[in-house]
């Protein structure tokens, strides 16, 4: 997912700086005991890496797991098309790239489905409905245990199209067009209507009717201290959003949301927008970021937050994280980060919040520009419940942190943001349980690789 520029009508490189910047705002389950499960998140495939299951229609494609007594079972997933330019095929709301796909799986479509409906790894031999006249076993190996496998089979009908076997019933994720929410049996999330780039509140599911809130709303705040021209501090007050389509199905929902900046009352309508997926346990956000700007242009305390106001207090959760800690831009911060200088970012970011009954988890992948640069990001944390903040501050004005109603972000420095392309994921999961093991198994989702074969019609 990135950002793309859809029009001309911003010439400065800075409202594209301020736009781009913006890829970190807004803010995967069939489990029964036939299936072996290798984690909880998301899976994602682009048609490119399986190249020979490729050219088939994308409604003659099904995806079964083996139970443990061998028989094939159809599991949920989606087949979602990508266009010429890179963007996602969406057929609601405005059809801006609804008739821009060819219907077939090929390029960079992606292939999405949950690690939880992950089967035994070996061919079905019991089928109840018609077989797949081709069959591809997508295996899954974790490099930390090579005994710790699964696999999916990804099967295409080409002969007696009538006799194809339905789609899964289950549907992970499910949107209320008329309040802008996304409900899952693991959480809820609403956008703000007013700023979909924002959210508006997140709440953990505990039973059919029994919704815990968490997060209570949510900020973004950028600051760019030009050397030798004007300082600016923009919040989501000055970037005005709208849901513009978006896609519906079983595994996630994904929302092109467009948005543009006003700067002293001028709105600057750039034609920029961003595509957000949410899934089951997951949100996940856009990862490709350009800086136009060279690090000489901006001074230091130029940076960049998303922050949450978290309902009850961070000090209430069980934190643990490999991010430094945030400190605020001072002349002894700058000769303390100078320190920094023989260290190397990790590749890697996390921080987990969790209590007997939840998990949040928050995983930030860093771009090779920002490592060599030594640009390491920060997490902030304030022992303040939400419930507090917004009776004392005012999302109103634009505030740093430890005056604005958040108490817990993310930042990213900006006068060491390297000019150019930066490769980053970001993503943000919600549990409504918690157990060491699922902690790791988040910790660990980097270790997973796949390997395709396709199978002889005997072999299945």
């Amino acid at each position: 997912m990135e950002y793309k520029e859809i029009s001309k009508s911003c010439h400065s490189k800075l409202y594209y700086l301020i736009i781009t910047l913006l890829g970190f705002c807004g803010l995967s389950l069939i489990s029964s005991e036939g299936y072996c499960r290798i984690h909880s998140a998301p899976i994602i495939i682009e048609a490119y890496t399986i190249k020979s299951a490729n050219y088939h229609p994308i409604a003659n494609y099904r995806l079964f797991a083996t139970s443990s007594e061998g028989e094939a079972l159809s599991i949920p997933f989606q087949i979602d098309e990508i266009n010429s330019t890179g963007d996602f095929v969406l057929d609601r709301g405005n059809p801006i790239t609804k008739f821009q796909g060819n219907g077939i799986f090929d390029g960079a479509d992606q292939l999405a489905f949950m690690g939880d409906d992950v089967g035994e790894p070996k061919p079905p031999t019991i089928w109840k409905f018609k077989k797949p006249d081709i069959l591809y076993e997508i295996k899954y190996v974790t490099i930390k245990d090579k005994n710790k496998s699964g696999s999916v089979f990804l099967g295409i009908y080409t002969t007696s199209i009538a006799a194809i076997p339905p789609l899964s019933t289950k549907s992970y994720v499910r949107f209320n067009e008329q309040t802008s929410t996304v409900s899952t049996d693991k959480f809820i999330y609403q956008f703000d209507t007013d700023n979909y780039l924002l959210s508006k509140f997140v709440s953990m599911k505990k039973g059919p009717s029994i919704n815990i809130p968490v997060i209570n709303s949510s900020t973004f705040y950028l600051k760019g201290d030009l050397k030798y021209f004007l300082t600016f501090e923009i919040n989501q007050k000055d970037v005005g959003s709208k849901l513009e389509s978006y896609k519906l199905g079983p595994i996630r929902d994904i929302f092109r949301i467009h948005f543009h900046y006003t700067f002293l009352k001028m709105k600057f309508k750039l034609g920029m927008f961003t595509e957000v997926s949410i899934y089951s346990n997951a949100v996940h956000l856009p990862a490709i970021l350009e800086n136009p700007l060279s690090t000489s242009t901006l001074n230091y305390g130029s940076s960049f937050y998303y922050g949450f106001s978290l309902i009850e207090s961070p000090k209430t959760y069980k934190i643990e994280s490999n991010f430094p800690k945030f400190v605020p831009y001072t002349t002894g911060s700058k000769v303390l980060n100078s320190f920094k200088s023989d260290t190397t970012p990790e590749r890697y970011y996390w921080l987990s919040m969790s209590k007997p009954d939840r998990l949040m988890y928050m995983e930030l992948i860093v771009s090779e520009k920002m490592r060599s640069n030594k640009n390491f990001p920060s997490v902030y944390s304030e022992d303040i419940p939400g419930t507090e903040l917004i009776k004392q501050r005012t999302n109103d004005k634009v505030e740093v942190l430890g005056k604005s109603p958040v108490n817990l972000a993310l930042n990213v420095d900006l006068y060491k943001f390297a000019q150019g392309m930066h490769l980053m994921s970001f993503k943000l999961f919600f549990n409504n349980n918690y157990s060491d093991q699922l902690l790791e198994e988040f910790k660990d989702l980097k270790h997973w690789y796949f390997i395709t074969s396709k199978l002889d019609s005997g072999a299945y």
